[in-house]
């Protein structure tokens, strides 16, 4: 890609302590976000199908590695990324109680999150979409702390968004979460015009996108629609050019040994910003990374792996998260 601007030296920016209450916002770093992307309508006879909106082929990382630490104590958030076919797919979704489920593609991408905290929550969130246009078939979010078990899942449809809730009743709690009876069904329908909107998906995605997009001259964007705190948000991605961010992280495969990267690197700098839908002139509630909007997200030219997300949090102000490891395909 050629670059669209001058380099310019990044200033190096620390990870603020933050404060225990707000630990779990930010460690829940792609698992926050719930995005909407643009389905494309088959093509009639003759007609040219469009490209897809996210190449699968450029994509580098199985798995990428946050680290920070909160008064001295280390905490970690772990992605991990991995191609499933069709029938593998269609064997974890739920079959919706309300609205036509989203069909899984031919390949189907599966985005793991894994976090540490100081609590000891031992939480465990699935997201799978379909990667030609980041459309979301389902998410899941499973807790396993004893005393604290639930079981949540959120199957997207052409309608709205069926939720199934599973929690264990007494005797269960050893059982697997498939076999739980305490059972509670749901369904959101997209509101008013947008009934049947372009494209629902996951904040988790956003990491996804970032690294696979073809953006090719600042202003290019991106946007979608999210289901966050019981309410539908907007979330655009809008490409700024590239900006010179330092890079600190151990970068390697399964087969081979890793090398440690520290450099400034030429990055792709995205904005992402939200609002409530049809309430555009609102600040949006919904956090991207724990981060509270306009959020900027560096992905490396070369390497297409995210380097860091940039944003506010709360009254402490601008914090930035950045790569400790990338495991590549």
């Amino acid at each position: 890609m050629t670059r669209q601007q001058q380099h310019k030296p990044c200033t190096a920016r620390s990870i603020t302590h933050l404060l225990p209450a707000r630990m779990t916002a930010l460690l829940l770093l792609p698992m926050l976000m719930m995005p909407v992307v643009k389905l494309q309508a088959a093509p009639s006879t003759g007609e040219q199908a469009a490209p897809p909106s996210y190449d699968l082929n450029s994509l580098t990382w199985r798995a990428l590695h946050f680290a920070t630490s909160i008064m001295g104590m280390p905490l970690h958030a772990k992605m991990k990324a991995r191609i499933l076919s069709r029938d593998e797919a269609q064997r974890h979704l739920v079959s919706p109680g309300e609205g036509h489920g989203m069909p899984p593609a031919d390949a189907v991408l599966q985005l793991e999150v894994f976090s540490s905290f100081i609590n000891d929550k031992d939480i465990h969130t699935r997201l799978m979409i379909n990667p030609g246009d980041a459309a979301a078939l389902q998410r899941t979010r499973v807790e396993l702390t004893p005393g604290d078990e639930r079981y949540k899942a959120y199957r997207f449809t052409g309608e709205g968004v069926f939720i199934l809730r599973r929690v264990p009743r007494r005797g269960e709690a050893e059982k697997p979460f498939t076999e739980w009876t305490g059972t509670h069904e749901s369904f959101i329908p997209y509101p008013g015009r947008h009934r049947r909107p372009d494209l629902a998906s996951d904040t988790a995605a956003l990491l996804y996108m970032g690294s696979a997009a073809n953006f090719t001259a600042p202003g290019d964007s991106k946007s979608f629609i999210a289901y966050f705190d019981d309410s539908f948000h907007v979330i655009t991605m809008e490409y700024q050019g590239i900006e010179g961010v330092r890079a600190d992280f151990q970068a390697g495969r399964q087969d081979a040994g890793s090398r440690r990267i520290l450099s400034y690197r030429d990055a792709l700098r995205l904005t992402i910003r939200a609002h409530p839908l049809e309430r555009p002139n609102e600040e949006s509630t919904l956090q991207i990374a724990g981060l509270e909007p306009p959020v900027e997200l560096f992905i490396d030219q070369e390497m297409r792996v995210p380097l860091e997300l940039r944003g506010r949090f709360g009254f402490i102000g601008e914090i930035s998260l950045r790569l400790d490891r990338a495991e590549l395909r």
